[in-house]
């Protein structure tokens, strides 16, 4: 990013809350600035919620940064922010609007971007009660592109995994990795945490293409 400069992405409360960066030129901090404002919604009895989620993540090249929001005019989804040149603003929508099924998008509590660039993992809440929310797991089909200088990327198709089918009627996924050693497209892996009645274990799961690994 910026003719080999590196950016660190965090959450913070100063100045306001809400997803920032650092710029790091030769091991030294250049400049932070506020990327994605997170705000909250407040209702007529003055309940209020976050109206935009937390989760992120960096492309391959770190070209773009995905994180999960819904306000200041953008739709429920997974948005790209381009990290060059500034200003950062969303721009690319990753996913549609009905993840979190019903036609709903639930809430992202945690991204992370396949070493290929075409696939993106969430772990998203998901269920009818909200005091004891199932997570489950949903990969995105990123249409993705790298033409050796930037990256593009724009909205795919949401699958989900099922993974109650699996484990029980009750999932809860958490924190999906991708292996960085499967980077093609035809086959990737992917680690995650699963509880089930058994409680929780590690699994690991092959995405294969029609083309086969």
């Amino acid at each position: 990013c910026n003719g080999g400069d590196s950016v660190l992405a965090f959450l913070s409360g100063l100045p306001t809350f809400g997803l920032q960066a650092l710029t790091i030129t030769a091991g030294v901090v250049d400049s932070r600035e506020v990327l994605f404002e997170l705000k909250t919604h407040c209702d007529s009895a003055e309940v209020c919620t976050m109206s935009t989620g937390s989760a992120f993540a960096f492309s391959p090249k770190g070209h773009l940064l995905a994180f999960f929001g819904y306000s200041d005019g953008l739709s429920p989804g997974v948005w790209a922010i381009p990290m060059d040149p500034t200003p950062h603003t969303p721009s690319m929508l990753l996913t549609d609007d009905a993840i979190g099924g019903t036609n709903q998008f639930g809430s992202v509590m945690s991204i992370d971007w396949s070493p290929s660039g075409t696939r993106l993992a969430l772990s998203v809440i998901t269920g009818p009660d909200p005091d004891f929310p199932w997570r489950d797991l949903k990969i995105v089909d990123v249409i993705y592109h790298f033409d050796g200088a930037a990256e593009a990327a724009s909205t795919g198709v949401v699958r989900n995994t099922n993974p109650g089918n699996s484990f029980g009627a009750a999932s809860s996924e958490h924190s999906p990795q991708w292996d960085p050693s499967t980077s093609g497209d035809a086959c990737e892996r992917l680690a995650f945490s699963q509880s089930s009645d058994a409680g929780r274990r590690m699994y690991l799961m092959d995405l294969v293409s029609e083309s086969g690994c």
